[in-house]
């Protein structure tokens, strides 16, 4: 999964797209995962993660129609496929973590350049997935301390 993301992000960056081969990709390896998911910890542990990737999707998308383009189609997509293998929590601090990311990219772009057209927001993502699966801290469990 860190390799589409990986991938992804470098798109990203020269061209501001998504590939669609590599969502696909992502979506065939997150609903792998899901079966096993569903094998090894019951239908209910699956169906779990692809709920989570539904509401999620739903909820970026609804946010995209709000905010009229400020979140590519391509970052929705990306984030839902990253559900299939992390959950809705894990997924969850992960775009709170992109978000934060993202505004410290914004910030040195605009020290850099005075105008700014779009900021490429699947680097961000791609940060704040590999601190979710290398380092792993629990945010909420910190914040409930």
């Amino acid at each position: 999964m860190f390799t589409i993301v990986y991938v992804s992000a470098a798109y990203d960056v020269k061209r501001y797209i998504v590939p669609g081969g590599l969502i696909i990709s992502g979506m065939i390896l997150g609903t792998v995962n899901v079966v096993i998911q569903c094998f090894t910890f019951g239908l209910l542990s699956g169906l779990r993660y692809l709920i989570s990737a539904l509401l999620v999707c739903s909820i970026l998308f609804f946010v995209a129609v709000i905010c009229k383009g400020s979140l590519g189609g391509g970052d929705i997509k990306l984030v839902s496929v990253m559900c299939l293998f992390v959950g809705l929590r894990r997924t969850l601090i992960c775009i709170l973590l992109a978000c934060v990311i993202g505004i410290l990219i914004f910030g040195f772009a605009a020290i850099i350049k005075k105008t700014i057209r779009k900021i490429p927001f699947v680097p961000a993502i791609m940060l704040s997935i590999w601190y979710i699966l290398c380092i792993d801290i629990d945010i909420m469990q910190l914040y409930n301390m």
